[in-house]
């Protein structure tokens, strides 16, 4: 088991209490024993009391019991200041990561994870919404809700990216490409100039998961109108959308929806 020292005592306090020692820091261990009085990477004080669990969320040391989630410590007793880092290994027997640690594979498959809960999320809204106030309704609210994510998933695609209004069709299909959508389906362009492009859904989580129950298509299309089309208007407000296919509509094999971008003359 490994433990690093830091201290941080004031020179003061030294001569005031000679008898203190460092404290000492051990990362994985999930009680105090023994009271101390901790001082954060930042310099601030946190008071613990024997018995209670210690954290640090990376800017200020807290204590508390129930609180040793994530960062447990212990603190020798009668021992006074200093910080603890990331240490490894940790002897609960797990190997604790940050997001920055993952390899680029790892990130894209965290992505992946990220818009699978937000897709079930929102499946499960609907499903429950569904339940209480009829379909009408809630594919009615389902609208509304799409009317401002889609706005908002555009902006901050447009921002990470560098994205400028009135980018045209090929900042309309750039930003396509980062929506959460296209991390877990398979889309496609199969046409494009610099006044119109046509995007294909080829492959959909929702109603393949639909189809393998039984189930009919979902009749999304009333809702892809409003999240296609004011998706496109935030990137460029001359962009007009038509649908040229999507549930209930019937549809060739391997499409699932059909999208039309024009900028007209």
């Amino acid at each position: 088991m490994k433990a690093e020292r830091a201290w941080f005592l004031d020179r003061r306090e030294r001569r005031a209490k000679p008898e203190t020692e460092p404290l000492l820091l051990i990362c994985g261990l999930p009680q105090i024993s023994g009271g101390a009085e901790g001082i954060c990477p930042l310099g601030r004080r946190a008071q613990a009391r024997e018995g209670e669990a210690g954290s640090l969320d990376g800017i200020e040391a807290t204590v508390g019991r129930g609180k040793a989630k994530l960062f447990p410590l212990r603190v020798i007793a009668g021992t006074k200041a200093a910080c603890f880092r990331d240490i490894q290994p940790y002897p609960i027997g797990i190997e604790m990561k940050e997001v920055k640690d993952l390899s680029k594979e790892e990130l894209l498959g965290l992505l992946a994870d990220a818009s699978k809960n937000w897709l079930a999320h929102d499946g499960l809204w609907f499903r429950f919404a569904e339940e209480k106030y009829g379909t009408e309704a809630a594919i009615e609210l389902d609208r509304k809700a799409w009317e401002k994510f889609t706005v908002i998933e555009a902006k901050r695609i447009m921002k990470r990216l560098g994205l400028e209004p009135g980018g045209g069709i090929p900042a309309l299909v750039q930003a396509l490409k980062f929506r959460l959508y296209a991390h877990i389906n398979l889309q496609e362009i199969t046409e494009m100039s610099d006044s119109r492009c046509v995007f294909r859904m080829k492959t959909c989580r929702v109603q393949e998961a639909r189809k393998r129950h039984d189930l009919p298509d979902f009749p999304c299309k009333t809702v892809g109108i409003v999240e296609y089309g004011y998706f496109a208007k935030t990137i460029d407000s001359r962009i007009e959308t038509t649908c040229l296919v999507c549930p209930p509509d019937p549809h060739p094999p391997g499409v699932w929806c059909a999208w039309e971008f024009m900028i007209k003359s």
